[in-house]
C-alpha cells in the first residue's frame, strides 16, 4: 500500500480468523487497537496472536477472559471451527459482549462476585460430572487403576501451580472438604458445603480494570 507521494505504508496485516482471539475481537468489533488497550497489551502482540506468530500465554487469555467474558477453554484450546461460549455457557455474541463490559465497568473493572460464584458452581458441576464418566469408561475398559493414578497426578501438578501445598484426599488443604477420619460417610454433598462455605469467605485478589498490563 502507498501513500499519495508514492511511499510504502506500514499497514498492519489483516488477521486471517485463524486463531480464536482474531475471531473473538471480530465479534466485539473492536480494532486491534483498541482491544489491546482493553486487555494491557501491545498492539502488536495482538497482531502476532492472530497470525500466528505469538502463542497465547494463560495469564494473557485470563485477562482476555476476564474483560470479554469469552469462555477461557474455548479461547485457550485455538478451535475455530467450535462456537464461541461466554463465560456462562451463553452463545458468545456483540450484544453480549457489550452488556458484559456495562456490568464490568460499573464495577470499576472487577469481577462481579454474583458471577463468579455461578460460574464456579456451574464449572465444578460440569468437572465432577466429567471425573465421573471417565471413571466409569475406565471401569469397563479395566483401567480403574490406571485412571485413579493419572488423576491424583495432574491434580498435584494443579496443586502445584494453583500454590496449594498438595492435591490429594488426605492432605492437609483438602481436608476441610474431604475429612479422612470419616471416610467415604462424609459424602460429596457434604463436601461440596464445606468447599462452597470456604470460598464464600475466601477474598480473591484485585484484577485491573482497563488498560493495566497483563502477562505476555
Amino acid at each position: 500500500m502507498f501513500n499519495a507521494h508514492g511511499h510504502r505504508l506500514n499497514a498492519m496485516r489483516r488477521s486471517p480468523l485463524k486463531h480464536t482471539l482474531a475471531i473473538l475481537r471480530q465479534i466485539t468489533g473492536c480494532q486491534q487497537k483498541q482491544f489491546a488497550e482493553l486487555v494491557g497489551k501491545s498492539t502488536r502482540t495482538i497482531q502476532a496472536i492472530e497470525l500466528g506468530q505469538l502463542r497465547l500465554s494463560e495469564k494473557l487469555a485470563e485477562r482476555i477472559s476476564f474483560e470479554t467474558g469469552i469462555y477461557l477453554p474455548w479461547l485457550l484450546e485455538d478451535d475455530v471451527t467450535c462456537p464461541p461460549f461466554s463465560r456462562n455457557m451463553q452463545r458468545y455474541t456483540r450484544e453480549y459482549f457489550e452488556r458484559y463490559r456495562a456490568v464490568v465497568e460499573d464495577n470499576g473493572g472487577f469481577d462481579n462476585t454474583e458471577n463468579a460464584e455461578i460460574q464456579i458452581r456451574f464449572l465444578l458441576s460440569s468437572e465432577l460430572a466429567e471425573i465421573m464418566a471417565t471413571a466409569i469408561a475406565s471401569k469397563k475398559s479395566g483401567s480403574m487403576a490406571l485412571f485413579s493414578y493419572k488423576t491424583s497426578r495432574a491434580l498435584r501438578q494443579l496443586a502445584k501451580e494453583f500454590g496449594a501445598e498438595e492435591a490429594g484426599r488426605f492432605s492437609e488443604e483438602a481436608a476441610p472438604y474431604w475429612d479422612p477420619k470419616q471416610r467415604f460417610e462424609i459424602g460429596v454433598g457434604k463436601m461440596l458445603e464445606k468447599f462452597f462455605a470456604e470460598w464464600k469467605k475466601t477474598a480473591a485478589p484485585v484484577k485491573g480494570g482497563k488498560g493495566r498490563k497483563a502477562g505476555p
